[in-house]
């Protein structure tokens, strides 16, 4: 059933006839003129004699540098911006090669130490004797720091090659305390190194004790060592800045 409300007269095409819901009514109304719908408004368009450039257009928008927190899997390193990256290489880089020179440094510091050492000492390939101690030479030593003091004393020792009678004395002067005296004594025992075709020459007594021996070994693993170990570190990170992966974002 049709709801009640105006409609369509049936009889008048200019009028309108209110339907009560069950039957046309008598009361009519003039048929109301349908209003146009408004056009809808033009666009607006800059006027090409209004419109200005962008006095900043330019320039481009600043670079972002920086870290990047972002998680980014298999450690690798994350920057953001080329010049990031490139400052990261190159701090791994250096880094490197100072851990590197520094690792050699100690190693040279070790052999050096070593062979100045061992020059105090009879020559390398030297025929090792036992002769005895005929004379101690005594001197003193002063600390260019503190000044102090301190006496030092050589061996003279005496050694017989095929019944001939040869002296000898260190090359170093050992430092001790006036308590506990000289190492050697007269008539003690001191070991001589010489070479065979010039005994008078290259005889010299030895200074090297327990004492000195596990120093010097000591001294030198201990330095090797770090200096291997520097060289490592130092490789290691050259390597991550010339070959490491590094993501710019």
């Amino acid at each position: 059933m049709t709801a009640a409300g105006w409609y369509q007269d049936p009889a008048d095409e200019g009028c309108i006839r209110y339907w009560d819901g069950v039957a046309w009514s008598t009361t009519t109304a003039p048929k109301p003129t349908p209003v146009p719908a408004p056009a809808p408004a033009p666009a607006l368009v800059p006027s090409p004699a209004t419109s200005r450039p962008d006095p900043y257009a330019q320039f481009a928008a600043p670079a972002t540098y920086g870290y990047d927190n972002r998680p980014v899997a298999d450690h690798t390193i994350v920057l953001t911006g080329r010049s990031g990256a490139i400052a990261t290489r190159g701090i791994l880089i250096g880094v490197g090669v100072i851990f590197a020179l520094a690792g050699l440094g100690t190693i040279g510091l070790s052999t050096v130490t070593t062979t100045l050492f061992d020059s105090l000492e009879p020559h390398a390939g030297s025929t090792m004797v036992v002769g005895t101690v005929v004379e101690i030479q005594v001197d003193t030593m002063t600390d260019s720091e503190t000044h102090q003091v301190s006496p030092t004393c050589r061996p003279v020792a005496e050694f017989t090659v095929d019944g001939q009678t040869y002296t000898a004395m260190s090359v170093a002067w050992i430092g001790h305390t006036v308590a506990a005296g000289c190492r050697w004594t007269v008539g003690g025992t001191a070991d001589i190194g010489y070479l065979p075709d010039d005994i008078a020459g290259t005889a010299r007594v030895s200074t090297k004790d327990d004492v000195s021996e596990t120093f010097m070994s000591g001294f030198s693993m201990v330095f090797i060592g770090g200096g291997v170990f520097a060289i490592l570190i130092g490789a290691l990170l050259m390597f991550a800045g010339i070959k490491g992966k590094i993501v710019e974002r």
